[in-house]
């Protein structure tokens, strides 16, 4: 099974949700489907807003055939809110 790894990036600015993965034509298919999802021509990646509904919408359209990597997506929002607690 392909993994489907996501992350935060910064892209023009704004924050983004991105999905890193093996070239894979169906995946590529089902993912450019996903709720505002944009190709990045610079990262040569997919991106998505930042929201709970696109990594909810990722996981259900591609759970046949790949499997989906939240764990540093997860680090970097704990990371984030503290962040913004100290600030605050």
């Amino acid at each position: 099974m392909i993994s489907i790894h996501l992350h935060l990036k910064e892209h023009d600015k704004q924050e983004r949700l991105f999905a890193v993965f093996e070239y894979n034509k169906t995946i590529n298919t089902i993912i450019k489907d996903v709720y505002g999802a944009k190709w990045s021509n610079s990262n040569k990646q997919w991106h998505f807003p930042l929201e709970k509904e696109s990594v909810q919408q990722i996981i259900q359209l591609t759970k046949e055939i790949a499997v989906v990597d939240i764990a540093e997506l997860k680090q970097q929002l704990i990371k984030r809110k503290q962040l913004k607690e100290e600030n605050f």
